[in-house]
């Protein structure tokens, strides 16, 4: 990722109930002025906007991301179905988008991304891409008592600005 003069981040932090742990991230184009390379990213927090509907703090171009499990806590041989949600949040068009589980701390592999609409996507404001996967857990991952990962789903405004939000999700070992 290239920050700095190229690039500066507006992180928007989603806090209200259900949202703790998401953020997005939008990627704004450098104007070609040398303060843009030093200037501080903003940061907006928003108590509960997100969830009211209330996309006005939102950057033009914003992207969300909701990663869930279908447990809240999984044993050996349990399969995990995991669910990707992400939203255009913002008020342009997004091409180019794709999620892609970026860290999973599972000892086997994650099944491959099955999305609707296909990836990449074109997505509207307001519209939905929707990916699953599954995992089997294997004794390793009960030893070491969770299941993590990191997702990220990814893609472009209409002026090639690239706009990307991230999800964590961590599962725990049956007690």
């Amino acid at each position: 990722m290239l920050l700095g003069r190229m690039h500066r981040l507006v992180l928007l932090a989603a806090l209200g109930v259900g949202f703790a742990n998401h953020l997005a991230v939008k990627a704004g184009g450098w104007n070609g002025t040398d303060s843009d390379a030093a200037e501080v990213p903003d940061v907006v927090v928003f108590a509960d906007g997100f969830e009211s509907g209330d996309t006005s703090a939102w950057a033009e171009a914003a992207l969300a991301l909701m990663k869930t499990a279908d447990r809240a806590s999984f044993g050996l041989n349990d399969e995990i179905f995991y669910t990707f949600t992400a939203t255009n949040v913002g008020k342009a068009a997004l091409t180019g988008v794709t999620i892609v589980d970026t860290a999973f701390s599972g000892a086997g592999s994650l099944s491959a991304l099955d999305c609707v609409p296909p990836q990449p996507a074109s997505m509207a404001p307001g519209s939905v891409l929707v990916c699953t996967a599954s995992y089997t857990a294997v004794q390793i991952d009960v030893d070491q008592g969770l299941l993590t990962n990191l997702a990220e789903v990814s893609g472009f405004d209409q002026s090639a600005n690239w706009v990307v939000a991230f999800d964590a999700l961590v599962i725990p070992g049956d007690v």
